[in-house]
């Protein structure tokens, strides 16, 4: 192909193009094309009030209102922005806590009435008696976490699983401060050299940001060669047996995988 020299339709100015028999071009640049465009339509080029780009609208658009914006979300941001659009959702904001008020009040009503049975001189009894249950059913001393003497039920694994596995061992992460990983995690019970963690979990661990923040930890684990185990203190507690069992078979079938790596 040839470079052919023309001159543009919209502004005069001559350009240099390569000749092409399928496609002719008319205009030296873009702008000089949306301009054209503009003219042909008997359109007109505006900036949008809210961010100030430009865009193409019929003169009739400006008159009536519209041709205001260059997008939806402009519109949208500019008459969320307007005081008058703020009172109202103050007024609305206002209005439903009114509605609300009567339930307000039932619910305070009830907590400070007869029928709530924490309030008055049976509260007391109610709780030691709660407290006595959870006792002999075995859940004493069931929060742990850094700092904190270990649990039951991690003191009755280490007894049944043996001198290999230490209590509240520390890994290194790798990872700098602010790359979102702490620099080391800390977990209940490992076998440091099958590189296994066994994490003793409670009830908090069942609330949505904890497991959230537990999947992060053992994605970060896995990244660096270990296998972690979770237990629930139920499970100790009620058949420490089939849970001892369970991570004998996972740490056999990790002996066996450190011993095939080792002989390839």
């Amino acid at each position: 192909m040839t470079k052919v020299e023309k001159k543009c339709e919209q502004c005069g100015t001559t350009f240099l193009y390569y000749h092409c028999p399928d496609k002719r071009r008319r205009f030296c640049s873009e702008v000089c094309h949306q301009q054209s465009r503009v003219v042909r339509s008997k359109r007109m080029l505006a900036l949008c009030e809210e961010c100030g780009s430009s865009l193409v609208c019929h003169p009739s658009d400006r008159k009536t209102g519209r041709g205001r914006y260059c997008s939806r979300r402009c519109a949208s941001k500019a008459v969320h922005n307007r005081a008058e659009m703020r009172e109202a959702h103050r007024i609305r904001l206002r209005r439903t806590w009114q509605e609300n008020a009567h339930m307000r009040l039932a619910v305070l009503a009830r907590a400070n009435s007869d029928a709530n049975p924490f309030k008055g001189s049976q509260a007391e009894a109610i709780r030691r008696k709660g407290h006595a249950t959870l006792l002999l059913r075995g859940y004493a001393m069931l929060n742990g976490g850094n700092g904190k003497p270990p649990t039951v039920p991690e003191v009755a694994l280490i007894q049944f699983l043996g001198d290999t596995w230490c209590w509240q061992h520390t890994i290194r992460t790798l990872e700098k401060r602010g790359s979102g990983f702490p620099p080391c995690y800390k977990v209940d019970i490992a076998h440091v050299r099958l590189r296994i963690a066994i994490e003793v979990d409670g009830l908090t661990h069942m609330t949505k940001k904890v497991r959230v923040l537990d999947a992060k930890k053992e994605a970060k684990l896995a990244d660096l060669g270990w296998v972690v185990v979770r237990v629930r203190n139920v499970d100790v507690i009620r058949d420490i047996k089939a849970v001892v069992q369970r991570i004998q078979s996972i740490t056999l079938q990790r002996e066996q995988e450190i011993t095939s790596h080792r002989a390839c």
